[in-house]
């Protein structure tokens, strides 16, 4: 069995965090980490602006840390609400073409303006089990839909030409946080309910999920930080957990901190820790500064799993 290695990029804020994670069997040694901040907001400039001067900036610094990289896959974790990222459901068996259409009407519902096939990508939300028999009666599968409009890839694909042979795929940063919570799982052998919260400057996600299986994702726009509490409890009720005891809580992203630990402390007790995607990794985190923020790179890490 040979070893391949997966490139993560995240762009938020004025800030570029890259990884990069090889993979041999069910292990993951990760080969690099770590950001570059821009003198500009790199999301304003790659998701509405374009301005191609300081496109060539970004080009320029992929370039030199990917310098002799191994990588043969490179993805790039997209946040809310740069990207329409939501919820749907199939009925297992369903041609591509019907999901797709499905999808697509549901999206226009929700946005004023339509995007076409090419900039949306589907993803199947729960893992397939290897025990599942195509003669089942069809039942409704969760799948994770991204949307993102066709310059902004054009855009993402122009910064990543400097690296040899890279074309970057787009996932969803919920999609890149679903990586890193299954693969903890896996490691603490964990089956119960666990409320992961993104905190971010500019909003706020709550997610689901019971072991390895994704129940649901939801995003707030700018809540005040003393509110999280609250409405990770009412996020609780929505997606079908009342039994708040039984409910781990891990925190991750650019506005951990100290307060918010204690703050939801008083409602999740000693079940509320921070989510450190190192764990995924064989990688022993004594290799870092005692104040390296981990919990920032969980959805660049989480890209390149």
């Amino acid at each position: 069995m040979r070893a391949s290695a997966t490139a993560g990029i995240e762009f938020f804020g004025t800030t570029m965090r890259y990884s990069e994670v090889e993979q041999y069997g069910a292990q993951h040694r990760l080969l690099r980490l770590g950001d570059c901040d821009f003198e500009f907001d790199v999301s304003e400039v790659l998701f509405e602006l374009g301005t191609q001067k300081y496109l060539d900036v970004v080009t320029d610094a992929l370039s030199e840390i990917f310098l002799g990289t191994t990588a043969t896959r490179f993805r790039i974790a997209i946040h809310h609400p740069t990207a329409r990222i939501f919820k749907s459901l199939r009925i297992s068996g369903d041609d591509d073409e019907s999901s797709q259409e499905n999808v697509a009407f549901e999206s226009a519902l929700m946005h004023d303006e339509a995007w076409t096939k090419e900039d949306r990508q589907t993803v199947l939300a729960q893992p397939r089990s290897p025990s599942t028999v195509s003669a089942q009666a069809p039942t409704l599968e969760p799948i994770l839909v991204s949307e993102l409009s066709g310059p902004v890839r054009q855009r993402l694909h122009a910064v990543t030409s400097g690296i040899p042979e890279a074309s970057p795929d787009v996932i969803s940063s919920t999609e890149a946080l679903l990586a890193v919570v299954r693969e903890t799982a896996s490691k603490d052998d964990f089956d119960g309910y666990q409320l992961s919260i993104g905190l971010y400057p500019s909003y706020t996600e709550f997610t689901v999920t019971r072991g390895r299986e994704w129940i649901s994702s939801q995003i707030r726009s700018e809540i005040e930080r003393g509110d999280v509490a609250y409405f990770a409890v009412h996020f609780l009720g929505l997606s079908g957990v009342t039994m708040v005891n039984d409910v781990r809580v891990r925190i991750y992203g650019t506005g951990v901190s100290q307060e918010q630990l204690e703050t939801l402390g008083s409602v999740f007790f000693d079940r509320v820790s921070v989510l450190n995607p190192i764990s995924t990794v064989d990688l022993e985190t004594d290799q870092f500064d005692d104040e390296f923020q981990f919990e920032s790179f969980v959805v660049c890490l989480g890209a390149a799993l």
